[in-house]
C-alpha cells in the first residue's frame, strides 16, 4: 500500500515536470519569433529636415518633413526635398529629387517614392532611375525590393548595361 502511494505522486511529480518543460519550451518559442520580428521591422529613422512639423488635425500620426531631408533604415538611406514620416506605419512618402543608396550599390531616383520600412518595398514614380554598377534602367513607374534587389515595372524602360547601350 505504501509503495503505491510513492508510485502515483512519482507520476504526478513526472506528469508536472513535463508540463513545465512544454510550457517553458513554448515560452522561448514565443520569445525568439518575436525578437527575429523586431530585428526585421526597425523603424525608419529621421536624420535631419530643415523643417520638422507634426499637424494632427492634416494627418493624424504623421510628421511633415521639409528641406534636406535625410532618412535612414537599415542599410538604405534615402534623401529627398520633402517627405511625409507616417510614425503608426513605418512608412514614409518623399517628394522632390528623391534619392535612396542601397548598400552604397544601387541607387534609385525619382520625382516622388513611397517606402515601407516593414516589407523594405519602394514605389517610385515619375522620371524613375535604377543603377547599379553593371546596369541602369530608366522609367515612369518601378516596385523596388530594396530586399531582394527585385525590381516590377508595367511601362516601357530603358535599360543600358555593358552589352545593351
Amino acid at each position: 500500500m505504501n509503495n503505491s502511494k510513492i508510485y502515483s505522486s512519482y507520476k504526478i511529480s513526472l506528469a508536472i515536470f513535463v508540463r513545465l518543460i512544454l510550457s517553458f519550451a513554448i515560452i522561448l518559442l514565443v520569445l525568439n519569433s518575436t525578437e527575429a520580428q523586431n530585428r526585421n521591422t526597425k523603424v525608419i529613422n529621421i536624420e535631419w529636415a530643415d523643417i520638422m512639423r507634426t499637424d494632427q488635425s492634416i494627418v493624424k500620426n504623421a510628421q511633415r518633413l521639409i528641406g534636406n531631408v535625410h532618412l535612414t533604415h537599415n542599410n538604405i538611406v534615402i534623401k529627398c526635398d520633402s517627405a511625409w514620416a507616417y510614425t503608426n506605419t513605418n512608412v514614409v512618402d518623399a517628394f522632390g529629387n528623391v534619392h535612396i543608396v542601397n548598400n552604397d550599390t544601387i541607387n534609385l531616383w525619382a520625382k516622388f517614392i513611397n517606402y515601407n520600412g516593414d516589407t523594405e518595398m519602394a514605389k517610385a514614380r515619375h522620371n524613375v532611375v535604377l543603377s547599379d554598377p553593371t546596369l541602369t534602367l530608366t522609367t515612369d513607374s518601378l516596385d523596388f525590393d530594396i530586399n531582394a534587389e527585385i525590381g516590377y515595372y508595367n511601362h516601357s524602360a530603358t535599360i543600358v548595361d555593358s552589352t545593351n547601350t
